[in-house]
């Protein structure tokens, strides 16, 4: 994919290559020392997924550092060949591998693009896997999905994942929305869910929010659990 504000690159390799070079040198700066090596492929499943997936390579020759890093754009359409789409998913994809620090961290997000069942319905969120098998943090894994409990302690290594939800305005007077999450690690698990919908019509309005989020510890043990309904109008 062409950077923005690249401008368009000349069919002809010899042309202008003194140019070119210094535009891509905002986006990929030369260093002594450093060699990358990248593959791309793109896919189609069944007329269903579209994916586009960049394979890089890095190596560092002072250091000796290697790296491996995983780009892609899958995009989810159903049903494929029909004017009447019951959904479209776009997730933007990323995986790291380190093997000289022993981290292996894959992560990936829903584009605004995404929606279900009409476009009006908003999908938002992401999840991520992590694994630390070297170092201060070895032995330590993170799997999650939409994000973590709000009152658990996010160690400074672990990703930021946005909450998994979605948003839904139904008409001008009605809206719906809704997010949940779970997440597993050495020392804790939680989940949780939260649902709202609201309507007006002139100056009268009636809504209702229920929601519920559970934590449990073991390293040091401790849980909590809690849970709510409004109604209101």
């Amino acid at each position: 994919v062409q950077p923005p504000g690249m401008g368009a690159l000349s069919s002809n390799p010899t042309d202008g290559i003194g140019a070119q070079l210094t535009r891509l040198a905002q986006y990929v700066s030369p260093a002594l020392g450093e060699y990358f090596l990248a593959v791309g492929v793109k896919f189609n499943s069944f007329r269903v997924l579209d994916a586009f997936a960049l394979l890089v390579l890095r190596l560092n020759t002072n250091s000796m550092h290697f790296f491996i890093d995983l780009l892609g754009v899958a995009t989810l359409k159903v049903p494929s060949e029909s004017p009447e789409i019951l959904a479209f998913i776009r997730l933007n994809i990323r995986a790291s591998i380190d093997p000289q620090a022993g981290v292996i961290l894959i992560q990936a997000q829903l584009t605004p693009e995404s929606w279900l069942i009409a476009p009006e319905c908003h999908l938002q969120g992401g999840v991520a896997y992590g694994l630390w098998l070297l170092g201060e943090n070895a032995g330590d894994f993170v799997y999650c999905v939409g994000g973590y409990h709000p009152h658990f302690r996010l160690p400074a290594h672990y990703p930021r994942v946005p909450r998994l939800g979605f948003s839904w305005s139904i008409s001008d007077a009605v809206s719906i929305k809704g997010d949940l999450y779970y997440a597993l690690t050495p020392i804790a698990a939680m989940a949780g869910g939260h649902l709202s919908a609201n309507w007006h019509s002139g100056d009268l309005k009636a809504w209702f929010n229920l929601g519920i989020d559970l934590l449990i510890q073991w390293k040091p043990f401790h849980y909590e659990a809690s849970a709510y309904i409004e109604i209101g109008a």
